[in-house]
């Protein structure tokens, strides 16, 4: 609700771009790649697409159907449900942060690039603090469920 509040989306005449970007979210979500029994998926592209064109509030709820349709497509198991609430929590969270990261460095949604080169460099630093945030998350999450230490590029 806050994220409403104060990063209203600008939705106003882009159905059609709002709804192809959900269909490249599913089609991303529901084909993971598994290396070293771990699912990748590589949603971070098409969020930071939605992010720089819709608002955060988009992003946010895209990526969280994305989550859901990776993880049903893993068919993940009973006594393995609880990461649905923690893998949601997770890419909420980064989500969250790196939006805020955005436009704290004056970020600014729906723009184009070419037309303002100004907002490359916040744009270029997105995915940067989207990847750290992650990875820094991930090695968290493995150290306390898992008691495994992960280094940061792995």
């Amino acid at each position: 609700m806050l994220t409403y509040h104060f990063y209203p989306p600008d939705l106003s005449g882009q159905g059609i771009s709002l709804f192809a970007f959900f269909i490249l979210m599913f089609l991303v979500s529901s084909m993971p790649m598994v290396v070293n029994n771990t699912p990748i998926f590589l949603i971070q592209w098409v969020s930071m697409a939605v992010f720089l064109t819709f608002g955060l509030l988009a992003e946010m709820v895209m990526v969280q159907v994305g989550v859901l349709v990776l993880l049903i497509r893993l068919k993940v198991q009973k006594d393995q449900l609880f990461r649905l609430p923690l893998n949601s929590l997770l890419f909420f969270t980064v989500s969250l942060l790196s939006g805020l990261a955005y436009f704290a460095m004056g970020g600014k949604t729906g723009i184009d690039l070419i037309a303002e080169p100004r907002y490359f460099w916040v744009a270029a630093a997105y995915p940067v603090i989207h990847f750290t945030l992650n990875q820094i998350l991930i090695s968290v999450i493995q150290a306390a469920l898992y008691g495994r230490r992960i280094s940061f590029l792995e």
